[in-house]
């Protein structure tokens, strides 16, 4: 199953969770009204302390989120602008080898673009890190020959700037593998699930049933998780990096 059905659906089963949330607490809270009358005094402290709570969460794992999208999106940039250096860097050595090494540059980028393309599929997406690594390794292996045999001038060129792109897409690769962590999430919902409790018990002093009102705050508390899990998730849901990954094909393009 793709992650953004995953997500969509797993936002849509939230909304229904807190909705049946708050009607269990509606219905305690009117069965005490019915009891001691139209009052629940002494559980406000409780309730602002749990919602502040809760605002607090979501605005940790939004920030959080959002950081890191920016943080994967800029290192896109990064990993195209210093590819492009270690690229234009090769002219410095003889034709012959040259031609060969900016042969496996290209493919080495091809193998990039699709490592990040091919998501969600996550075997495919190790196959094509597999074979960008293996290509690091040649390239690598290459270009320290050929710079020492065209001189000192070569060495101190080519390889800082092959060696600055490589190290880029590391980044960009641990990059992908860091989240909020998942403790986080656990009691995000845990607190979200009280809190629909604790609103829908208010709402015990009304005699209908405000559907409106806990409608409304199901769906702001789910749209807000899956807004935050599509964040930290990008390539793999609806919300992407698309536009910055095209400057790599566009590299990609310049290089033919």
């Amino acid at each position: 199953m793709r992650f953004n059905l995953l997500t969509a659906l797993l936002a849509i089963a939230f909304f229904g969770g807190l909705v049946v949330c708050q009607e269990v607490g509606r219905r305690f809270g009117h069965a005490r009204c019915a009891r001691e009358g139209d009052k629940l005094a002494g559980v406000s402290d409780v309730d602002n302390a749990v919602f502040a709570l809760l605002s607090l969460l979501i605005a940790f794992a939004f920030d959080g989120a959002g950081t890191r999208f920016d943080r994967r999106r800029d290192l896109v940039t990064d990993e195209v602008n210093k590819l492009g250096s270690a690229y234009q860097t090769l002219s410095l050595l003889p034709k012959a080898p040259r031609a060969a090494i900016q042969a496996q540059m290209r493919e080495y980028l091809h193998e990039r673009i699709a490592t990040y393309k091919v998501l969600p599929d996550i075997h495919a997406a190790y196959a094509s890190l597999a074979r960008s690594e293996q290509l690091q390794d040649e390239i690598w292996n290459a270009a320290v020959t050929e710079a020492r045999a065209t001189g000192d001038a070569a060495v101190m060129v080519v390889l800082p700037a092959i060696n600055d792109a490589f190290d880029s897409a590391t980044t960009r690769n641990l990059a992908m593998l860091a989240h909020t962590p998942i403790l986080v999430f656990v009691m995000l919902g845990t607190v979200a699930i009280l809190s629909a409790l604790l609103a829908g018990y208010g709402m015990g002093t009304f005699s209908a049933r405000p559907l409106w009102h806990m409608l409304i705050y199901a769906a702001t508390i789910a749209l807000a998780l899956f807004v935050i899990l599509e964040l930290e998730f990008p390539q793999i849901g609806w919300v992407r990096v698309d536009r910055a990954d095209r400057n790599m094909i566009h590299l990609l393009e310049r290089m033919k």
